[in-house]
């Protein structure tokens, strides 16, 4: 038996779909919330067809329809129905009678603000089958989606859904489980968590933060399959002026090889800027009412620390906690700002955009004196983590966060719970964990300095220690092996040593012109000449 939840999970992994088809537990805060979002939504869409006096049916079976013989408008609540292997559901069915004909369009409730492509595949597949179950033709479907309800209607496209109908829907879990790699559906899956275990255990390349598809594709073609195979691809280069590391491609090879020695490989030890004030700042958003509602400031000053939270609790009161940050970072001069990622830039971008510019000179104060914390482990430290996010980086250096699995979809989930019930817990809760968002920045600062790279250490590896290139001549534990590496420095050419050699490669040995090579000039004279006018032919000789 497939159900519609059983289509949305093969349409995003196929790993889950064997899981949720056998029956394994989920326990997971986001799709509960999802869930309670979906309820919110189909119960608002409910009350809003009934406002607007529509004839509202609850659906029984399929003759309901053909009883309709008065033109108007028609909404269907809770349409079950059977086809094949599939038992489905639709949310509503609207059915417009104009002029004896019936037009109609299934209706879906949509809880997130964003239609994707997998939910697209998703929508249009329930309501093919239900086209090839009713018999009727089926032009558009409606997508009641976001927090205001929206409902949009998107033109069907039978042929996503059949060619997602063609793949087979008999997966044997134990075949897929050796496949499965992890992707961006997983930060929100309820299954993640036995999932990582799977991919640690096959040391998944996949677990490497951001790597693509087409990457891991790559490698695997060239027999690549686990992050220790990957650690032995690096090969150090000669260092020049533009090194290889300060580019946009991430050194996976160079990651994978700090996982295997456990230990931080230092590319170049970063300089922090710091200055007499520091300030470490995160920002806590909702991104589908584009509200900011908390500011976390930590301020070093003088050794001296002080925290601040500015909280909103509408979108109307989100500009005086904006004023309220840029009251601190602009009393302070001599300062570096610190965060982590583009997001809190990006956001003070937007703000400063919606208000016509008019924080422009506070923006621009931020701006110089601000730094990334993300850009150093791009290039120039590489911890032994899967990923560079914060929470497994700060995490490996030793802080934790009061929130057990502490992350900012899980203060999303407890912000929009306080929404509903105003709970000053929840507030703290929320509070807390973003100023320890500061605290780990700080944290990841103070871990980093302590490196003494002149030194040896079990913790972290200079990267020029790991290059091959060495300069000077080469000690030797006996004689034997110096005579080895003495004689080993032969030139095999064709133009030196030929074996089974032939007439006709001789005669191509022959037509060979050997380049001389132009010696590099290594030193410039300058000559005098005479100044009693001494002659040779007619010519001054210079001396």
């Amino acid at each position: 038996m497939i159900t519609n939840e059983l289509i949305s999970s093969l349409v995003f992994c196929k790993y889950k779909y064997c899981l949720q088809l056998n029956g394994k537990p989920q326990d997971n805060d986001y799709v509960d919330h999802v869930q309670n979002k979906r309820i919110d939504l189909f119960k608002k869409f409910h009350n809003d067809i009934l406002k607007k006096n529509h004839n509202v049916i609850e659906f029984t079976n399929f003759n309901t329809l053909a009883s309709i013989t008065d033109n108007g408008k028609y909404i269907f609540v809770n349409i079950r129905f059977n086809i094949n292997e599939f038992h489905l559901n639709l949310d509503f069915l609207e059915v417009d009678r104009i002029k004896g004909v019936n037009t109609i369009t299934p209706v879906f409730i949509h809880p997130n603000s964003n239609i994707s492509n997998q939910d697209r595949t998703i929508y249009n597949t329930i309501a093919f089958l239900f086209a090839e179950h009713t018999k009727t033709e089926i032009s558009h479907i409606k997508i009641v989606f976001g927090q205001k309800s929206n409902p949009k209607l998107i033109k069907t496209n039978y042929e996503i859904a059949q060619e997602f109908l063609k793949g087979s829907f008999n997966i044997v879990e134990k075949e897929i489980r050796q496949t499965f790699t992890k992707i961006k559906h997983c930060n929100i899956c309820s299954f993640w968590p036995h999932c990582e275990k799977v991919l640690i255990e096959r040391d998944d390349i996949s677990l490497l933060g951001s790597i693509g598809k087409k990457e891991i594709t790559n490698y695997n073609n060239k027999g690549i399959f686990t992050i220790n195979q990957l650690s032995y691809t690096y090969r150090p280069r000669r260092s020049k002026k533009s090194s290889s590391l300060e580019n946009n491609r991430f050194p996976y090879n160079l990651r994978a090889l700090a996982l295997r020695e456990k230990k931080t490989i230092i590319a170049t030890v970063p300089n922090f800027n710091l200055k007499p004030c520091s300030i470490f700042f995160d920002f806590e958003s909702i991104p589908e009412q584009n509200f900011t509602y908390l500011i976390g400031i930590i301020v070093i000053e003088n050794g001296i620390k002080s925290r601040h939270s500015f909280w909103a609790d509408l979108k109307e009161n989100e500009e005086s906690i904006f004023v309220k940050f840029f009251s601190i970072t602009t009393s302070k001069n001599n300062l570096t700002c610190f965060h982590y990622g583009n997001y809190e830039l990006k956001i003070l971008k937007a703000f400063n955009k919606r208000n016509n510019g008019k924080y422009d000179k506070e923006l621009t104060h931020i701006s110089k004196n601000s730094m990334n914390l993300l850009s150093i482990f791009h290039s120039k430290v590489h911890p032994p983590t899967f990923t560079n996010k914060l929470k497994d980086i700060a995490s490996y250096y030793g802080f934790s966060w009061t929130i057990i699995n502490a992350s900012g979809l899980k203060c999303l989930i407890l912000r929009e719970k306080w929404d509903n019930n105003s709970n000053n817990n929840l507030k703290k809760q929320i509070i807390q964990y973003n100023l320890e968002d500061c605290d780990a920045m700080e944290h990841i600062i103070r871990s980093i300095n302590c490196f003494n790279v002149e030194k040896e250490s079990s913790e972290y590896i200079k990267l020029n220690d790991l290059t091959s290139q060495k300069y000077g001549h080469n000690t030797y534990n006996t004689e034997y092996f110096k005579n080895i590496a003495k004689y080993a420095y032969f030139d095999y050419q064709q133009t030196k040593v030929f074996l089974k050699t032939n007439n006709t490669l001789k005669s191509s040995q022959k037509n060979i012109i050997k380049k001389k090579s132009r010696l590099p000039v290594n030193k410039y004279v300058k000559w005098l000449f005479r100044s009693d006018g001494a002659t040779c032919f007619g010519q001054t000789v210079p001396l």
